[in-house]
Parts: C-alpha cells; sequence; structure tokens
C-alpha cells in the first residue's frame, strides 16, 4: 500500500518544508487539533500566509482522502525551526462569537450556517449543513430562502429626539421608553448578560423594513440602508450654506454650529427580525465588527513585535518635517493598511488597500516610449490635421481640440497603476503567484465598481487576504528603504 501525506496552506503546498512528524489529534466531542514543525531556511518560506486555511490530505494508492481542514492558531519560532499550531474551522466561530443572539425560532443548522457565512463564506456550503429540521440540510429548507420582509433596526446615540420618533420617508428615528415594541423588549431580554452601552433606554434608535431572501442579505441591504442614512444626516449637520435650490426656488435652512462638532460614526449593533409569523422569534441581534475585538494586545519584553521594531524603527523615529520623498508614502501606505483591516465597512476596506498599493507605487514610471521630440512631431501633426479637417468650425471649437490632443499626447508615457505596481515589485523583487495577481486586480475592480456607482461587494476575508499581500510590500519596501541608507 503506498500512502503519503500532502500539507497546504492556502493552497501552497509545503510538505517539502515539513521536518519531523506532523501530530494530527481527533477525538469525539473535542476539537480536532494539528501540530507540525517546517524549516525555517525553506524556500519560499516568505511566501506563506498563516491566516490562510490549513489542509492535511492523505494520498493512498492514488487516491486523495482529506484528514484535516482549519487554521493555525499560532506560530513559534526557535531559531531554526517553526512550529505550527492549528485548529478545526470551529476556532473561526469562536473568533467570531464576539456579542449577540439568535431567536428561539431559528434553526440549530441555520445559526451554524450564517456563523460560518460571516467569516467563511467561500468554505460555507448548506449542502453539508444539516438544518435539525426533519432531517434536512439547510440548502434542502427552501423557504429560508424566500424573499420577504425583515424589520431592521439598528441603534443610533447620536441622535436625541424632542419626541418619541421622528420620520424620515420610510425610515423613523424613535427612542425606546418602558417595554416598548416586541422588537425592543427582544433586544432587551438579548442583551441582559451582553450589555451594549449603545442600545441602553433613552437612546436613539433607526427602524426600517427591507425585502431580502435571507437574514444574511437583509444584513447588507439594511447596512447599505443604514450607512446612507446617516451619510445623508451628517451632511445636513453639517450644511452651512444659509439656503439650498429646490424647483420652487431656494429654500431657508437653519444652521447650529454645535451640530457640526457631533460623532457620526456607524453602530456596532444591529437586529433584524423575520416578520414571517412563527411559534417562536426569528431575529438576529448582531455584532457589526466581529473581526475586531476590544481586548488588549499583550506585549512582552521579548515579543515578536519588539523584534519586529528595529526594521521600521528609522522610518518611524525620523522627525516628521525631514522625512523623504520616499519614507512619506512608506508611513502613508503602512497607515492605509491598517484602516483597511479595521474599516466596518468592507468596501471602505478595498478602498484603503488601493490607497496603500498607490502610496507604494506611485513615484514609480515605466521607460519613456515617445521622446520629447516625438511628442512635438505628433503635436504638429494633429494640429495640420485640426486644421484641414475642421477648417468650418470656429476657432475656439478647434483651439479646444487641439488643447485636449496636446495634453493627451503630453501623457503618452504616463504608466498606469498596473505599470506602477509591476515597476515596484521588480525594483523590490516581489514576486506574487498568477492567482494572487489576479485576485489583487480583482479588488480593483471592485472598488472600481463601488466609486462609479455600480454594485458591488466583497466580503472580509478577501480584504485581508488582499491586506497580507501588501504586507510582504510594505515588508520589501522598508528593507530596501534601510539598507539603501546604510549604504
Amino acid at each position: 500500500m503506498n500512502q503519503q501525506i500532502r500539507l497546504k496552506l492556502n493552497d501552497v503546498d509545503v510538505t517539502s518544508m515539513i521536518i519531523g512528524e506532523t501530530t494530527l489529534h481527533q477525538a469525539i466531542n473535542e476539537p480536532s487539533t494539528l501540530d507540525t514543525t517546517i524549516n525555517l531556511v525553506s524556500a519560499r518560506l516568505d511566501t506563506l500566509d498563516l491566516r490562510g486555511q490549513i489542509i492535511l490530505e492523505v494520498i493512498q494508492d492514488g487516491e486523495v482522502y482529506r484528514q484535516f481542514t482549519g487554521y493555525v492558531v499560532e506560530g513559534l519560532s526557535d531559531g531554526t525551526l517553526y512550529t505550527l499550531h492549528c485548529e478545526d474551522p470551529m476556532q473561526i466561530l469562536k473568533e467570531a462569537q464576539g456579542g449577540g443572539a439568535f431567536g428561539a425560532g431559528l434553526l440549530p443548522g441555520e445559526v451554524i450556517f450564517y456563523l460560518l457565512s460571516t467569516v467563511m463564506p467561500e468554505s460555507t456550503n448548506g449542502n453539508y449543513i444539516h438544518s435539525g429540521q426533519e432531517g434536512r440540510t439547510i440548502a434542502e429548507c427552501d423557504w429560508l430562502f424566500n424573499k420577504r420582509k425583515f424589520a431592521f433596526i439598528a441603534p443610533y446615540p447620536p441622535c436625541k429626539l424632542s419626541q418619541n420618533s421622528v420620520n424620515f420617508g420610510d425610515v423613523t428615528l424613535y427612542t425606546p421608553k418602558g417595554q416598548g415594541n416586541i422588537d425592543d423588549q427582544l433586544i432587551a431580554d438579548s442583551l441582559s448578560e451582553n450589555h451594549s452601552e449603545e442600545w441602553e433606554e433613552g437612546k436613539g434608535r433607526v427602524l426600517f423594513y427591507v425585502q431580502a431572501e435571507s437574514f444574511l442579505e437583509a444584513f447588507e441591504i439594511g447596512r447599505r440602508k443604514l450607512r446612507a442614512f446617516m451619510d445623508f444626516l451628517c451632511f445636513g449637520a453639517h450644511y452651512s450654506t444659509p439656503v439650498y435650490p429646490s424647483q420652487t426656488g431656494n429654500v431657508p435652512h437653519d444652521y447650529n454650529r454645535e451640530r457640526s462638532l457631533i460623532d457620526f460614526s456607524y453602530p456596532r449593533w444591529a437586529y433584524v427580525r423575520d416578520l414571517v409569523p412563527s411559534q417562536k422569534p426569528r431575529f438576529w441581534l448582531r455584532w457589526y465588527a466581529p473581526h475586531r475585538r476590544a481586548d488588549q494586545l499583550n506585549i512582552t519584553a521579548d515579543d515578536p513585535l519588539v523584534r519586529l521594531y528595529p526594521l521600521f524603527s528609522e522610518l518611524l523615529e525620523e522627525d516628521e518635517k525631514y522625512l523623504s520623498e520616499q519614507q512619506r508614502p512608506l508611513i502613508n501606505a503602512l497607515h492605509a493598511l491598517r484602516n483597511s483591516r479595521q474599516a466596518e465597512s468592507t468596501l471602505d476596506g478595498v478602498d484603503f488597500i488601493w490607497q496603500c498599493v498607490e502610496f507604494l507605487s506611485a513615484s514609480y514610471s515605466v521607460p519613456e516610449l515617445f521622446s520629447g521630440s516625438d511628442r512635438k512631431a505628433l503635436r504638429r501633426v494633429t494640429k495640420c490635421l485640426m486644421d484641414k479637417r475642421y477648417k468650418d468650425v470656429e476657432q475656439k471649437d478647434k483651439e479646444r481640440r487641439q488643447q485636449l490632443l496636446s495634453t493627451k499626447i503630453g501623457e503618452l508615457n504616463r504608466a498606469n497603476t498596473r505599470e506602477k505596481w509591476e515597476a515596484f515589485c521588480a525594483d523590490h523583487n516581489l514576486e506574487y503567484s498568477e492567482a494572487d495577481t489576479t485576485f489583487l486586480w480583482k479588488t480593483r475592480d471592485i472598488r472600481n465598481d463601488a466609486i462609479h456607482g455600480r454594485s458591488a461587494s466583497i466580503a472580509r476575508p478577501e480584504i485581508e487576504r488582499a491586506a497580507v499581500l501588501l504586507e510582504k510590500a510594505v515588508i520589501a519596501a522598508v528593507q530596501k528603504l534601510t539598507s539603501t541608507k546604510n549604504e
């Protein structure tokens, strides 16, 4: 019998890096764990992403059997070896459970499906999750994905109402008092052991209704609508012109300076209830930011962060007014990368990803294809063409055409974002796989769709994957800057 193992980290085969035994622990009612050790002098070690999925496979007589799927929880170095401790996907669920509650009317498998979908959507399949109802899987419960009406409520403390409620079209701002409505009661009961100041009685809330095919879609639609409404409130509160135009003329607008000082941050919680009648309430009280926690960062004297700092020290300790043209963009890139991970909206996150790319590569160019004399000749030719082709056009319009062509000719050697990024990578000896490169530029398409008003969405794990790719670029840029200065 011919048998061998294969270990893959984020689709990269790392089997050749393994030193010693790979230990898999599996027991009933216990989380599965995997421990393995890789050689620190292995080739391609600097291309690995420890936040990716790790898979252990056994190949026996040509057949592949998956033995373990999970995530690296800890990676420790002893100078020559690097030990990985991995846990099964329940680790991701553990990380996601930072607050909130589900109504008693949700099926057990439905809860698991939703939790998994929020943190690893690419790997969640309803065909493999039992619903807990009559032996059916989630995918077989068609009624869970029928379009229906949901109530969406979010806390919004910045708003203090002079009356119980104020309507803005189909959006209601209100202040819960006493028992309130059924939704307020469910929220209060769910928060009894997980209190949040945002939900305190007497603080404002936003209520509206959405049509969606599932709880997940209801949250997405609701969050977009809430975000747009809050952007409107912020805009209106800051509007400082005495009038605004309308079809019937200027309309007076009262101004209050204190309103412009209010914090219009997005709330970190939201609540959705399925309005299809059921014996038990079907709701989800959800924390907005399960990807980040308010826990403290424990740091020791010999912490990996302490060891990493010397690489960045010269950059971070330089007086701001003396930063070079190479240092300043690098500091901005570091800032954009942090914002991409902290952003509560993933579309904001992907925008920060591309701010980071542009900060890193903005100063790069490509070899000139058209010399100065080439461009002068092109301008002369286009002027002759304009004079001949548009001889009956007014001189003013002719000059506008010529100016536009002259500007475009002047930009012939200007590198686009992709060319600049490729030049940056070449200068820093950065090599990304074809899959990583394709993925990175796919995120740019998503960012461009969002900027131009087209429908766009991106999952949290995709933001993290893009950020990991840029980590390597930041490290390479800092290293090159340091080594160049020391030469």
